[in-house]
């Protein structure tokens, strides 16, 4: 998206700012930071992942700060973690020993450990509960507290990679284990054409950009070697003076 140059400069920019706040002081009533976090967990989540900081309330005063805007939160919340030093590193999870809450897998039936529907819109009615305006929310806590008390907990069963399955019966290829260094998109900047590692990275954090940063990149030019496998042009000759050639590209990205 390009812009154009326009006149007023700082003057401009600072009543820009000042009308933001001015959107955002809509009513006298105060948007709680906790109730954010509690209410809002699949956004607070997206916006978590896409910035790579884990801090639920930070995610909600994004959020607060930026009209509830997904894309200007993420902006916001990895802006800030660029200025924190790294003081941990997350460790390789063993997946086949994790609590599952939700699994679907769409080209298997039977998979090792069964699928879990979990929690899900899918298949929802897609109506509007006009009851909600009017909703409870201590009573709607207590009683879902009294539902988890009579609860019994479950063992963790083992849930076992459909890759790993499909391995096993020689339907897709084992490869050694790669001990490079990875890309680190979160201490640098994401370049194209970019390695792998980066690429796979950006894909884990659902970074709402990213793909329009890979389009961005093919119309400049760059890319065509990481992005596509193929390409055929096919010229038309419409009565014109000037043939027209058209450009058919098929995505097959190397993930």
């Amino acid at each position: 998206m390009a812009y154009v140059a326009v006149s007023g400069g700082e003057e401009a920019i600072e009543a820009s700012i000042r009308l933001l706040d001015y959107y955002r002081s809509g009513t006298g009533k105060d948007l709680e930071i906790d109730a954010l976090v509690h209410k809002f967990g699949l956004l607070i989540d997206k916006v978590m992942s896409e910035s790579g900081l884990y801090a639920k309330e930070y995610a909600a005063l994004a959020l607060k700060q930026c009209e509830g805007s997904p894309e200007e939160a993420v902006f916001l919340l990895g802006a800030y973690r660029s200025t924190l030093k790294r003081s941990h590193y997350t460790n390789v999870a063993d997946t086949g020993k994790m609590r599952i809450v939700r699994r679907i897998s769409a080209a298997f039936k039977d998979i090792p450990g069964g699928q879990m529907l979990g929690a899900s819109y899918d298949y929802t009615h897609r109506l509007i509960h006009f009851e909600l305006e009017h909703e409870n929310a201590a009573e709607l806590h207590k009683k879902f507290q009294k539902i988890l008390a009579e609860q019994t907990p479950e063992k963790v069963q083992s849930c076992g990679r459909v890759s790993d399955m499909l391995k096993d019966e020689g339907l897709i290829d084992r490869f050694p284990e790669n001990n490079t260094e990875p890309y680190d998109v979160t201490e640098k900047l994401l370049e194209f054409p970019a390695p792998r590692s980066a690429r796979l990275q950006t894909m884990t954090r659902a970074d709402t950009g990213f793909i329009s940063g890979l389009a961005y990149s093919v119309l400049r030019g760059f890319g065509q070697v990481l992005l596509w496998e193929s390409c055929a042009a096919v010229t038309l000759n419409l009565k014109s003076p000037i043939p027209i050639r058209i450009m058919i590209r098929f995505i097959w990205g190397k993930f």
